[in-house]
């Protein structure tokens, strides 16, 4: 979604942006957004948390709202185009970039639940992405956040082992071991329904 804050002159059809948004009606935009996702609206709630970050771009709560609707989105969107669920997948790793960058700028402990939880998936979409530097980074972030959970700590925990190990390299030798071994599973089926042993 594209939203702009802004005032336009029809007359003249001046634009300024972006037009000062106080508190309280972030707060509105931030509610709607969570009303809009738990009606399953992601897109709308996307477009709520858009304001959000255009307005106040640097508010952690902004920057993981966006990022969560988003990431929901995607979880949930059966069928999406491979070229969406890219540009989507960008959009949500933008976002969670964004949150913890502001976070580290200023950090607040009321934020470090949903800073880790960006951590770690910045951290799952590195390992993805087959960029281990990216994903050790994202690691040492949620290391240093104060008060993380059990289940948190164990995710870091086998992420870095997955790095460390360099299962990415194990993994895509398996898949290509499996596709070999799937095509000569099917030579043999064919020499065999041909009569041939």
């Amino acid at each position: 979604p594209v939203c702009v804050d802004g005032w336009v002159c029809v007359k003249c059809g001046v634009f300024h942006y972006p037009r000062k948004v106080d508190a309280e009606e972030v707060a509105r935009f931030i509610s709607e957004g969570a009303r809009c996702g738990n009606a399953g609206d992601y897109a709308l709630a996307e477009w709520w948390f858009t304001r959000v970050v255009w307005d106040w771009p640097g508010f952690v709560p902004g920057h993981v709202n966006l990022a969560e609707a988003t990431r929901t989105r995607l979880a949930r969107s059966e069928g999406l185009d491979p070229a969406v669920a890219r540009r989507l997948t960008a959009r949500m790793r933008a976002q969670y970039e964004e949150a913890v960058e502001s976070y580290e700028r200023d950090p607040h402990d009321a934020y470090a639940a949903p800073i880790a939880r960006a951590c770690l998936t910045l951290a799952e979409l590195a390992v993805d992405d087959r960029a281990p530097d990216r994903a050790r980074r994202a690691l040492a972030t949620f290391a240093a956040l104060p008060g993380t959970d059990a289940e948190s700590v164990a995710r870091a925990a086998a992420l870095h082992r997955h790095l460390d190990l360099r299962l990415d390299l194990f993994q895509a030798a398996v898949h290509a071991l499996h596709l070999c071994l799937r095509l000569w599973t099917l030579e043999i089926r064919e020499v065999r329904g041909a009569g041939l042993r």
